[in-house]
Order: C-alpha cells, then structure tokens, then sequence
C-alpha cells in the first residue's frame, strides 16, 4: 500500500504543491497536466541558449540571473497566478532562496557532489511509495530523458541541500529551546511559531544580503 507521501523534488515544486492545496492562487487545472507544465518549464532551463544575464548581486556573492527570475514567473503563471503576481512571488523567492543559500555556506553547510547524488538516490527509492507517482512522471516526461531530469535536480539541489541541511539543525535547536514555553508564551502552537520565525529570517537575510537590482522592472 502506498504511504502518504508527497515526493518534492525541488524548491519550486514545494511552492506549486502549496499553491495547488491552497486558495491563494486563481483556477487551476488537474494536477497532472500543471505538473506536465511545469515541467515543460524546468526542461526549458536546460538548453544551451539560456539567458545568463544577471538579474541581481548580493553582497556575499551570490548572483540569479534573469534566466532564473523568468523560470520562476512561468512556475507561478504556470500554477495560477496572473503575471504581475507571478513576477513579484518570483522575486521575493529567488532573493530569498540565495540569502538563505549563502548564509548555508557561511555557517559551513556545503555539500559534496556524492552527497548530492546519494540524496537524489533516495528521492528515486521513495518515489514508488509516493501518492503523487504519476504526477512526478508527468512532469518528467517533459525532459528529453529521465537522465536529463535528475540532473536538473542535481543542479537544484546543489543550492537547496544545503538550504535544508542549515534548516534542519536550525528547526532542531529552535525547538529544543522553545518546546517547553511555546504553550505559555503564545496562543500559536510551536509548529506556527517555527513558521514565523523562518519566514522573518529569511526576510532579514535577504535584507543583509542587500542585493544590487542590475534589471529595474521598467526595463524588463
């Protein structure tokens, strides 16, 4: 029997199944063919006449470029929000995403290519488990192989292991420290609480990182 199991493999997957158990988003259709769009999207990333051009430098380093805004914004159209949403969601994202990735490495969260690999093999062993198989192959099927798809993933996940490595020791002490209070101190439970505390985190990194806008939205 199939375990309750939603497989994500990556960042902008998590935000689409978001959007799709959600009401925030407009009408959107079946899950399988949003997925087969997306898709379309992530497999678009990978030819070789990408946009490289930078859309924003932080000050730790970290750059995205208009390749990666514009991917993002079809995600969000893609799942159901018009194209002036879709654009600022990509944004707060991106900036978010790479604010939190630098601060990953700087706390010493770096991850080797094996460590990649072996994690991506986990993903596929859970994959027959998941209540969303066809979903997953839906969106595969738009990559020319299911080779080329893993590795995009293996791309994503070079940002985003990290990202979860650093909020997951992060989410343990924040806990640990907070399990016995939580009920007196607020009317939120602990797991709300935590959600608060990541989303004002990430806000404030992306605030410190104090990324330099190379594209203003008149010139897009």
């Amino acid at each position: 029997m199939k375990k309750g199991i939603i497989i994500v493999f990556s960042a902008f997957l998590c935000v689409m199944v978001l959007g799709i158990l959600g009401a925030e988003t407009g009408e959107i259709h079946s899950e399988t063919e949003t997925m087969k769009e997306v898709g379309k999207i992530f497999a678009s990333s990978e030819k070789e006449d990408m946009n490289t051009d930078i859309y924003a430098i932080g000050k730790s380093g970290g750059v995205i470029t208009k390749e990666e805004i514009n991917m993002a914004t079809d995600f969000y159209i893609a799942v159901g929000f018009d194209e002036e949403q879709a654009k600022d969601k990509a944004i707060d994202y991106m900036l978010k995403r790479e604010a939190l990735y630098q601060k990953a490495m700087a706390e010493g969260y770096g991850v080797s290519d094996s460590e990649i690999w072996n994690y991506i093999e986990r993903l596929k062993e859970v994959l027959d488990n998941s209540t969303n198989t066809k979903d997953v192959y839906a969106l595969m099927s738009q990559f020319e192989s299911e080779e080329e798809y893993w590795q995009f993933e293996y791309k994503v996940y070079q940002k985003n292991l990290p990202i979860e490595k650093y909020l997951e020791d992060l989410k343990k002490r924040f806990y640990d420290s907070n399990i016995e209070t939580y009920q007196i101190s607020s009317e939120l439970s602990i797991d709300e609480q935590y959600e608060e505390y990541i989303e004002s985190l990430k806000e404030d990194l992306a605030i410190k990182e104090d990324f330099q806008i190379l594209e203003k939205r008149g010139q897009e």
